[in-house]
């Protein structure tokens, strides 16, 4: 290989000699430029690196750099090690850093050569991880690999050939650099995905409903859903697929379903509701989705059509069923959001008929720099739908009321009134108190961590440890604040006032017999960019306006009358344009008569221009005729006198 392609000593990628880009594409120079020099300046260039995500200031540094990119292949991890690996399309490296992480050679090829320095920069410190300035079609090498991933790349077959069946041509070529027994990964959206049935614009043309209209050209970016996408697979050779499926999408994932779970929940019997409403809040796009995904997600998922709708799919394909993952996980949750030595991981596992949950740190630190997180390491997972769904449907019903919300936490109260007093000892009149003292451990005892059993209750995942008591008012203000954070979309209240989360925070502290007062709530909003402070890489003085408003989804009926309202206008517009066009039709047909009649006069004057020249020439003759008249008879008539 070394033979091909020469080593750039100063970038340390390996390229062609007289390297021409085929592939073209890139997130403008001025952008990659800063992405590259940001990179430089960082010691800590890992998987979880801190140092970097503090460069995050866009959409594109957010791709670059932030830890969520690796969650993708985090159910891959144990399969990577000692692998030799083709990563096509690397990118800036985030996923060629995680695999090279996980102990495999990796040789990661990256048409463009400012996106390669990037990836070469990210595994500066990884010897086992080779980068080359190259496009598949053109990559040359007697490597054979144990394994070829591509995230985001295999939409881009048809963009890059005409040829009708360009995916599955696509597939067959990377087929030659694969081993018998070798796997492929593939990441890519899903053409049916549920978030453009809800309006999101498509990933790669920016347009809404253009997937689901299937209004692809050829040289554009082409996604499949589910069926089709597996056909080709199945017709590139690869007899065994696995489907993954990440949410919110491949991208930036939290949660990862395994293959299979709907047959295992079948014995199972996981509440669905709790998992997949308390997730789309992570994919805020620039327009409100039409319906609340909070909702349709578990709705779909109910119905057996998750792996249908998901918004994206994760495959390993093999030619023969030889790799394998842990069959018995059911689904993963991936806390990357956190300080380095806080990120973990939570795998939901078949156990028989029932569940059991294991968890673990990400990061391999022999001391860990605090312990403000503590978890147990497994437990038996508890039956129950999270109290948070509870909120999700009340607020996501048109004209729902502060009232509503009220009722809704006030169960919550009572069932965190009846643990502190069964545990601490609290009586009912300690309660009417917002600055009762209570144990640091109810910090996250919240709606979203709280179980509604057919025969009771059960608080779970109170893992803060910030060694101080704090106040039974927090709690509440928390409550509130982090069951709002959490709602992607909500439709619009009986009283529009309290789309505004200060006045919900206000209404339902009332609701509950406590009067929240001004500096109260700041107080509230400094402790918990406190804990915010303590738990994850961010250094905020106050979480006030962080979630200063609920987004609202236009009303279907207001959008409806919009849109008669414009068909309306576009009916005046046509007619108007039909005038206008036969005003235009009228104008031609006067200019032409114009341009005859003008003909016609400029005609007609040079006629008179030319009688007036006869007219002046005999009136020059005649009076020439009359003098010579004159000279001959002039001298008769002098005789004649």
């Amino acid at each position: 290989m070394e033979g091909q392609y020469l080593l750039d000593q100063k970038t340390n990628v390996w390229l062609r000699k007289n390297y021409k880009i085929n592939v073209e594409y890139s997130d403008g120079a001025e952008v990659e430029n800063k992405i590259l020099n940001d990179l430089r300046k960082c010691k800590d260039v890992s998987v979880l690196s801190e140092e970097i995500e503090s460069y995050i200031t866009d959409w594109p540094s957010l791709c670059f750099f932030s830890k969520k990119r690796a969650n993708l292949l985090r159910p891959f991890s144990d399969l990577f090690k000692g692998k030799t690996i083709l990563e096509i399309g690397c990118g800036a490296g985030s996923i060629t850093r995680f695999l090279g992480e996980c102990g495999a050679t990796v040789y990661a090829i990256e048409p463009s050569f400012r996106r390669a320095t990037i990836a070469a920069e990210r595994c500066r410190d990884l010897s086992n991880v080779t980068v080359f300035c190259e496009d598949v079609a053109h990559f040359e090498s007697d490597v054979i690999f144990d394994g070829i991933i591509q995230v985001g790349v295999l939409e881009y077959a048809t963009k890059y050939s005409q040829e009708s069946d360009a995916t599955l041509k696509f597939l067959l070529h990377l087929k030659k650099y694969l081993a018998d027994d070798g796997f492929l990964i593939t990441a890519i959206e899903n053409q049916l995905g549920l978030k453009y049935f809800s309006g999101f614009l498509e990933d790669h043309k920016g347009v809404m409903m253009h997937s689901i209209n299937n209004n692809y050209k050829p040289g554009e970016a082409t996604t499949l859903g589910r069926k089709k996408l597996l056909e080709v697979f199945d017709s590139a050779g690869f007899g065994k697929n696995d489907v993954f499926l990440p949410f919110p999408d491949y991208k930036m994932p939290s949660l990862v379903f395994y293959p299979g779970f709907n047959e295992k929940n079948t014995t199972c019997k996981v509440s669905i509701e709790s998992i997949l409403s308390n997730i789309s809040y992570q994919d805020q796009q620039q327009y409100m989705p039409l319906f609340s995904l909070d909702k349709a997600l578990p709705l779909i998922a109910q119905n057996d059509l998750l792996y249908d709708l998901s918004n994206s799919f994760c495959i390993l394909s093999q030619n023969k069923p030889v790799h394998k993952v842990e069959e018995d996980v059911l689904f993963a949750f991936y806390r990357t959001d956190l300080k380095k030595e806080y990120c973990k991981q939570t795998l939901f596992k078949q156990d028989g008929d029932a569940v059991k949950v294991v968890r673990n740190f990400l990061a391999d630190m022999p001391e860990r720099k605090g312990d403000a997180i503590l978890f147990d390491e497994e437990e038996i997972a508890y039956s129950g739908v999270l109290h948070h769904y509870s909120l999700v449907d009340i607020i996501n019903r048109d004209n729902w009321s502060i009232e509503q919300v009220g009722e809704w936490l006030m169960t919550w109260f009572s069932y965190l009134k009846k643990e502190l007093s069964k545990t601490h000892g609290f009586t009912e009149a300690d309660f009417l108190q917002s600055d009762l003292k209570i144990k640091n451990r109810y910090t996250d005892a919240l709606p979203i961590n709280l179980l509604i059993q057919d025969d009771g209750y059960q608080f779970i995942d109170l893992e803060i440890n910030l060694h101080k008591d704090i106040e039974l008012g927090y709690v509440i203000f928390r409550a509130v604040y982090v069951s709002l954070s959490r709602l992607s979309s909500v439709a619009l209240p009986r009283d529009s006032k309290y789309i505004e989360t200060e006045n919900i925070l206000y209404s339902l502290f009332a609701q509950l017999g406590f009067t929240l007062h001004p500096e109260q709530l700041e107080r509230y909003y400094v402790c918990e960019a406190n804990l915010v402070n303590n738990v994850t890489p961010l250094q905020m003085a106050t979480m006030k306006g962080a979630v200063s408003r609920l987004r609202v989804r236009p009303v279907i009926i207001e959008i409806g009358e919009s849109h008669n309202r414009i068909q309306s206008l576009q009916l005046k517009l046509q007619s108007l344009e039909g005038q206008l066009q036969s005003m235009e039709n009228q104008l031609v047909s006067l200019s032409g008569e114009l341009e005859f009649k003008t003909a016609d006069i400029t005609e007609k004057q040079n006629h008179i221009a030319n009688l007036y020249h006869e007219i002046h020439s005999l009136s020059t003759s005649r009076k020439r005729m009359l003098k010579q008249f004159i000279k001959r008879t002039l001298p008769f008539l002098n005789h004649s006198v």
